[in-house]
């Protein structure tokens, strides 16, 4: 068991569609890549959350979407979503993904949700009521049947993309050169 753990294959892992909203989020993608939509990651400052917005900026660059990121402040803003900034970069973007945030903010998607459409991907504990959000992949809400419900934020970034990845049908192996990433972020 310990092998198998410790040297597990990509495609050995859970299919990344088991978890809830994860395939309206890469249709929505996909639709972005289409249309070459302008997408912002956002992300928080901490390991897991830099970890997690390297791992999108990295990967989405290479399948060749419009892509950029934002990171808030540790000392000015905090942590997670924050009206202030979301008003200042909603004008530039057609599609806005969190990572490592975005699961308890539910002023800040309210505020959002008729302006752009967005993407919570968490592994925080949500509350009991969710985010207005276009979708929201996160292992440890209701009604998600993902099996491994102990995700960090970089963990559930990289199901996004081995979700999007397998809509593209990409190979899935090309994903591995970007688990030195995943690792800093689930270590830390």
């Amino acid at each position: 068991d310990a092998k198998k753990f410790f040297r597990q294959q990509l495609p050995d892992l859970h299919d990344p569609f088991l978890m809830k909203d994860m395939d309206v989020a890469v249709e929505r993608l996909n639709k972005a890549m289409g249309k070459k939509e302008r997408i912002l990651i956002y992300g928080d400052y901490d390991v897991d959350g830099v970890s997690s917005t390297a791992l999108l900026m990295t990967v989405f660059t290479k399948l060749g979407f419009n892509i950029d990121y934002y990171l808030p402040d540790r000392h000015s803003e905090g942590y997670g979503l924050h009206i202030e900034s979301l008003q200042k970069l909603i004008p530039k973007y057609d599609l806005l993904i969190t990572v490592d945030c975005g699961i308890t903010a539910l002023d800040e998607v309210d505020y959002a949700k008729d302006k752009i459409d967005m993407i919570i991907t968490d592994h925080h504990l949500p509350r009991e009521i969710l985010p207005d959000a276009f979708a929201i992949i996160n292992p440890t809400q209701t009604q998600c049947n993902y099996p491994n419900k102990n995700l960090c934020g970089v963990g559930v970034a990289f199901k996004l993309c081995q979700g999007l990845y397998q809509s593209l049908n990409k190979d899935i192996h090309e994903l591995e050169n970007y688990l030195d990433i995943v690792a800093l972020g689930t270590i830390a």
